[in-house]
């Protein structure tokens, strides 16, 4: 069964879904401290956003074994606000935290305790994980015949807003696909993995460190010669002129009008703009894997336009700190 978790990742890495399906389990890491830290204030949050819902049927309280067939029996009374329900179709299951009757079909939604949008909330950039987990809810009703029109769905984030996704629209000017279509093709791709038709292949990134399959990847690549090994990093970093622009500069001696103070956040504080509609370090890995397997030109110089961009950009942030005055 392909689920909305199975999504999420397939968005940050394709090769964890394969890996997690077909991987040898004793290779797995062990769940790190900070992972189960997430995933307790995240559970913190949920309950404490869904004490202020109209909730009226909680399927949080029915055993998992009696869940579908009971969220199915709310649905048929029209009850208004569904807590907790667990819904199949096929090969897909999924279990969104709130489905809402809008008088002629549900709309679902997820709380979550991030922000609702990518980077600065003002740009008003979604994030792609979300919108493929609340279009993988929209599918499953479309199935069943108890989705609302207009494939509508939402998230609830962290201040408890109500933040919708519309599925429907391009994803941004250079990108023009809906995040619908995107949705569906990540689900082709899901289904080829599983069935073993189609072949990921790992990769590293800063993203990884919270990845149960990190050790597995690694060893796998270096043994492939495809990665530098610990000792060839630590000298590269080991050199005198070797500066950390983030923890020696941004984190000790600065300051900025940011909530996230990353290289990415200041650079875009300072005006630069990334050519990429949705630019991050975990996308690439996805990118990566694709042009892996297609060869297609146009996926090689996407990742090529933002590496570039991001050596520019942390051009960019070196000149705004050298610009700001020294505080004595």
């Amino acid at each position: 069964m392909i689920s909305a978790t199975q999504l999420y990742d397939f968005v940050h890495c394709p090769h964890r879904v394969c890996m997690d399906a077909f991987g040898v389990a004793t290779e797995r890491d062990e769940t790190s401290p900070f992972v189960e830290l997430l995933w307790e204030q995240g559970l913190v949050h949920e309950n404490a956003i869904a004490e202020t819902l109209p909730i009226t049927a909680n399927m949080k309280l029915i055993g998992l074994a009696d869940r579908e067939r009971e969220t199915l029996r709310a649905m048929a009374r029209c009850e208004p606000l569904i807590y907790g329900g667990r819904l199949t179709a096929g090969d897909l299951v999924g279990e969104p935290d709130l489905l809402e009757w809008a008088g002629i079909g549900y709309i679902p939604g997820d709380i979550k305790s991030g922000s609702g949008f990518e980077g600065d909330e003002g740009e008003g950039r979604f994030k792609k994980h979300y919108a493929f987990q609340l279009a993988h809810y929209v599918f499953i009703l479309e199935q069943l015949g108890s989705t609302a029109p207009g494939r509508s769905a939402y998230i609830v984030d962290r201040d408890g807003r109500r933040v919708v996704y519309p599925l429907m629209e391009p994803q941004g000017i250079r990108n023009t696909a809906t995040w619908w279509d995107s949705y569906l093709e990540a689900l082709t791709e899901i289904r080829a993995i599983l069935a073993q038709t189609k072949k990921s292949r790992p990769a590293l990134s800063s993203a990884c460190a919270l990845c149960h399959w990190q050790s597995s990847c690694k060893e796998v690549l270096e043994e492939a010669g495809a990665v530098c090994s610990a000792g060839e990093v630590e000298a590269l970093f080991a050199h005198p002129s070797m500066i950390d622009l983030y923890f020696d500069v941004i984190k000790k001696a600065t300051e900025w009008p940011l909530y996230n103070q990353s290289i990415k956040a200041i650079a875009k504080y300072l005006g630069f703009q990334w050519r990429d509609a949705t630019p991050s370090g975990a996308a690439s890995i996805e990118w990566y894997n694709r042009w892996i397997e297609t060869g297609d030109p146009a996926i090689k110089q996407r990742i090529l336009d933002y590496n570039e961009d991001d050596c520019l950009a942390t051009g960019v942030v070196v000149d705004g700190i050298r610009a700001l005055p020294v505080m004595t």
